[in-house]
């Protein structure tokens, strides 16, 4: 397919927000324009394989470590899974990931934004993936692929995804904006947003299908039973088929009777012509008259219900009632008076935990009583006048401040009047200055739409330039491609060369272990023997410091048991002195508590009536106060009112006095009707002059600041790329020493390992014959078996080998390996024996 995905900086666009952070420096390939997707009908793998693939290498990058191409031939040349074709598809996946990431980053956070609680987080670098596809590389690799790759992932995670990708609304109103930031606007708007739309149609259809796959489950759930248990797929019945007899000849059936379906209308009566209306409207009120007579004297003979009377038993019912209560009111009984429960304070019982917290209260109390008592005696004063002082300024305090929160609450009253007229008039003032403003607007607005189409132009011959070149580099990355290709071929029959020498070297080894397996077990089916006598009076003899015989064990235990019962017999007594000695002191507090009580509740009612008390005087001096207040108030507001009259009263004599004066200086007052015109005229302009000036310079001045933060950001944005610019370095040198120091200590380790080894090697040569006369047995066994077979096994070969034998292993291991230098690898020989013995248990 041809490629028409974007070229590295889209027509005239601003700088990408990946170039700026050195993602395209990590790898050459990403300064290349992109190359045709190859096409999936070339895969081996499934959509679902590619998808994981591609999440895999994008979660594994790290562009600290290693740049693009070196982390994709890391990880896809050891992968077997995938051929050629699915290799070159996440690579490429891999490097528009790495290229566009600042656009894709802002449309998944939009997207888990508005879609919280229906994503998960887990599946970030798949909706990276796919937004990838979807935005740059739909018409490289054609929708059907694209659905493909969708239809492979979970049903309801792509129906909200595609929901969200191809609504266009959604995109302008929350994705737009930041993408304007790295692409200019007509590459956003053509490309991005306008190659999804070109695939809307298609996009539905698919989102409805996922939602039928998503969504379906449930009318499918609905169909079960009331327990909700869906029913049990079961076996079809079976279906009993007709033998094939010859069908019998069909009824003649006759042909069905052919109804007229015309209608024929009866002749209109004569009679019809003969009667009028009013002829008609006698009869039917004789009609009426009738119908009524013959009603009235259906109803003449009087048919009511005939009752009987019946029998007042309810009266005497009533009246045995009133004599049967009346015998148990004359009774002499008299019942007990209701007690009088507010008179005594009930009975609560307490538990340890509510006396014992009771009682740290009072101790705290008479330790603050005691505090006092000590403080008058050392200083030899009371402080109680002192903090009588002290509440009597405070109320004096309370009262001054409610008369000055009452001042100032009629003071706002007041001042709310004065405001009310003085926004008035401030209203008038800045509906003349929007007038002048808009006038302004106006000319601004035409203005910048001038220079706006100036840029525009500009930017669309810039457009021109870039398009005329856009196909060289596709040339260029074709030619890669190509060399990458035969250079991968020939890596490829070399693995193979090396694949069939190994498979030759691995049937060689397994001829030679079946030969050593036949051996060992031909040694295995020689009977061993074992009897021994049990002696309960005897010690295992096992060379352990406690170490007895079964008699003397049980003997001890009887001793300790009979130990045991004593220490709990005395534990009980102990326990059944403490639980009264408890119990004592519990009374003696509960006791104190009652005393405590009791004075506390006479102090608590002469403190409430006290309270009382002082909330009543109070609340009277706070009536006192608003009066007050309110009587100033209305003085203040009577003579602000006089006042106000008499300044009426003034101005209206004044133009009277002036009103007769114009009289007499009739003749100039057209004069001075025009002086007063032009004056308002020359003060207008003068305002407007000023407010215009003040604005120029608001504008100067915003301006300037904005230019000079501008400055700032640029200043701030270079600082930050020098300082990451030499942390990386930092970084990189010391990765690279750290290196270094880590191979060098490696390398002395393994030198002191192998001189360790070797030293053990020669102290177990010397002890060879000693090991031989020790354990004569385990040499005669052994020899019977050639040593370069035993050598020769494996660890389970030799676990097999040893297993059910009266043979001790580490001897004779010790024996047969001395000087192998396969032991080289371990610290010293008990290491290797630890090794093989792990071997032998599994």
């Amino acid at each position: 397919m041809a490629s028409s995905s974007p070229p590295p900086a889209s027509p005239s666009t601003k700088t990408v927000g990946t170039e700026k952070k050195g993602d395209d420096r990590a790898s050459p390939s990403l300064s290349q324009p992109h190359s045709a997707l190859v096409p999936m009908a070339a895969s081996g793998a499934k959509p679902s394989q590619l998808v994981e693939q591609c999440e895999a290498i994008l979660k594994s990058f790290n562009p600290t470590v290693s740049s693009v191409d070196s982390h994709a031939n890391d990880v896809l040349g050891e992968n077997k899974k995938l051929n050629e074709a699915d290799k070159v598809f996440v690579r490429q996946v891999l490097y528009g990931c790495v290229r566009f990431k600042s656009a894709l980053k802002a449309l998944i956070t939009s997207f888990y934004f508005n879609n919280s609680a229906t994503t998960s987080r887990g599946d970030y670098t798949k909706y990276l993936v796919l937004s990838y596809l979807a935005l740059f590389r739909l018409d490289d690799m054609g929708f059907s692929n694209f659905a493909r790759l969708v239809r492979s992932q979970a049903p309801e995670k792509m129906h909200v995804f595609l929901s969200y990708l191809f609504d266009q609304a959604t995109l302008e109103r929350w994705v737009k904006d930041e993408w304007i930031k790295f692409y200019d606007i007509s590459f956003v708007e053509d490309k991005m947003i306008g190659g999804l739309q070109r695939f809307k149609a298609q996009a539905d259809k698919l989102r409805e299908a996922l939602s039928h796959d998503a969504f379906g489950m449930a009318q499918k759930l609905a169909e079960t039973d009331h327990s909700g248990i869906p029913q049990v797929l079961t076996k079809p019945p079976t279906i009993c088929e007709p033998f094939r007899i010859t069908p019998a000849r069909p009824v003649r059936v006759q042909e069905p009777l052919k109804i007229k379906q015309s209608i024929k209308a009866k002749p209109v009566p004569k009679s019809l012509h003969k009667r009028s209306l009013t002829q008609i409207e006698a009869e039917r009120e004789a009609m009426r008259a009738k119908v009524a007579e013959e009603t009235l004297k259906k109803y003449e003979v009087d048919e009511s219900f005939k009752l009987s009377q019946t029998k007042d038993t309810l009266t005497k019912a009533v009246e045995e009632r009133e004599r049967e209560l009346a015998k148990i009111l004359d009774s002499k009984f008299q019942a007990k008076p209701v007690p009088d429960f507010g008179s005594q304070e009930g009975i609560v019982k307490m538990n340890a935990a509510a006396v014992l917290r009771e009682t740290a209260v009072y101790k705290k109390k008479q330790e603050n009583e005691a505090a006092l008592l000590k403080a008058y005696e050392e200083d030899l004063r009371d402080s109680t006048e002192f903090y009588e002082w002290q509440s009597q300024r405070r109320e004096e305090d309370e009262k001054e401040k409610l008369r000055l929160v009452e001042q100032r609450r009629l003071d706002s009253i007041a001042s709310q009047r004065e405001a009310r007229l003085a926004n008035l008039r401030r209203k008038e003032e800045n509906r003349v200055v929007a007038n002048s403003m808009k006038a302004r607007v106006v000319e601004f607005r035409a203005e910048n739409q001038r220079q706006e189409e100036a840029i525009l132009e500009e930017k669309r011959n810039l457009v021109a330039r870039i398009q005329s070149r856009k196909d060289i580099p596709v040339k260029e990355k074709q030619k890669i491609i190509k060399a990458n290709r035969a250079a991968m071929r020939e890596m490829r029959e070399k693995q193979k060369a090396l694949e069939r020498a190994k498979k030759i070297e691995d049937e060689k080894e397994q001829l030679r272990r079946n030969d050593l397996i036949r051996r060992i077990r031909a040694l295995e089916r020689v009977p061993v023997e074992k009897v021994r006598q049990f002696d309960p009076t005897a010690s295992g003899g096992h060379g352990l410091l406690e170490e007895m015989s079964l008699l003397e064990l049980k003997e001890r235990l009887a001793m300790n048991e009979i130990k045991y019962k004593k220490e709990e017999e005395d534990l009980r007594h102990k326990i059944i002195q403490s639980k009264l000695e408890k119990e004592k002191a519990m009374n003696a507090r509960l006791e104190m508590i009652r005393r405590a009580r009791k004075a506390a509740a006479s102090a608590n009612r002469k403190a409430k009536a006290q309270s009382r008390e002082r909330d009543a005087e109070r609340q009277r001096i706070e009536e006192e106060i608003r009066d007050e207040a309110k009587l100033k108030l209305a003085h203040k507001l009577e003579r602000i009112r006089l006042a106000r009259e008499e300044e009426i009263r003034a101005l209206q004599e004044e133009e009277e006095r002036l009103h007769k004066k114009n009289l007499f200086l009739g003749a100039a007052k057209d004069m001075v009707e025009e002086k007063v015109h032009e004056e308002f005229l020359k003060g207008a302009e003068r305002k407007d002059r000023i407010v215009q000036a003040r604005a120029q310079r608001e504008a100067a001045a915003y301006e300037a600041i904005k230019d000079r933060e501008e400055a700032i950001r640029v200043d701030n944005r270079r600082t930050e790329a020098l300082a990451r610019q030499r942390k990386d370095a930092e970084i990189a040198r010391r990765i690279s020493a750290s290196r270094a120091t880590t191979k060098e200590k490696a390398y002395k380790t393994f030198v002191d390992k192998r001189d360790l080894v070797r030293k053990e090697q020669a102290r177990y040569a010397r002890a060879q014959a000693k090991l031989r006369k020790i354990n004569a047995y385990a040499t005669s066994m052994a020899a019977g078996v050639p040593i370069q077979a035993i050598q020769g096994m494996t660890r389970s070969q030799l676990g097999v080998f040893f297993r059910g034998k009266p043979v001790d292993v580490d001897k004779t291991l010790r024996f047969l390996f001395e000087g192998d230098a396969s032991l080289d690898t371990y610290d010293s020989f008990d290491s290797a024996l630890d090794d093989i013995h792990a071997s032998f248990d599994c």
